[in-house]
């Protein structure tokens, strides 16, 4: 039986992992596509085109980390669920929280209802196997363009070759992580009954400096 704080660990660990690679595609759609931040590709053109296929080549590797295979020590998504099949009794839902009484500054339990973390964790097993063409497509890609420097593969310069004899789209890719983490995120909010934090600061930053280089392109223009 794993203790609850291995579980939250685990969980903690894997939505990192998968909002992590949610702020690499943010970054990689606003500088590579139409109506993202236009002007750091315009004043950085040979740091962005580096950047990108840098960027492309880390989020479809460490997403094949998550979703393709794994075994039972690896920190992947079937290995999260295999071992709630293994062991259901220690995933746990919280049932109670702590609340402050105003009157006598004191705390008290509050029992609340609990959902049922089965229902989570199928919804997720569901998800994945609904999007099995994505998951294949990551693995050829990951053994056949990234891992390995297959022949055929390197000498196309795209990444939706004939040979996958299969494409995805990048609006795909995206629903594809989002759902990861919103899956992974009602998991980790029935057991603990809190979402979980994460920070939007990669965007900040972005508006940031295409707001200067925005302002640069100003000065120098006649």
């Amino acid at each position: 039986m794993k203790s609850k704080y291995y579980i939250k660990k685990e969980i903690d660990l894997l939505i990192m992992k998968i909002n992590v690679l949610r702020q690499n595609y943010l970054i990689y759609k606003q500088i590579k596509f139409k109506g993202g931040y236009e002007n750091i590709a315009k004043f950085l053109p040979y740091t962005s085109n580096i950047i990108l296929t840098a960027l492309i080549d880390k989020i479809l590797m460490e997403l094949s980390k998550l979703v393709v295979d794994g075994d039972d020590n690896d920190l992947c998504i079937y290995s999260f669920i295999k071992k709630y099949k293994a062991d259901r009794k220690s995933f746990k839902e919280k049932k109670y929280i702590y609340v402050k009484d105003i009157d006598s500054d004191k705390k008290h339990r509050m029992y609340i209802d609990t959902n049922e973390i089965e229902d989570d964790i199928n919804n997720l097993e569901k998800f994945l196997n609904d999007n099995k063409h994505i998951r294949s497509y990551l693995k050829k890609i990951r053994d056949k363009k990234i891992a390995h420097n297959d022949r055929k593969m390197n000498f196309k310069s795209n990444y939706l070759p004939v040979e996958l004899k299969q494409k995805i789209t990048y609006e795909e890719l995206s629903n594809f992580i989002d759902g990861l983490f919103k899956n992974m995120n009602t998991i980790y909010s029935t057991l603990f009954k809190t979402q979980y934090a994460y920070l939007e600061e990669t965007e900040h930053e972005l508006k940031y400096l295409n707001e200067i280089l925005e302002k640069e392109k100003e000065k120098y223009s006649f």
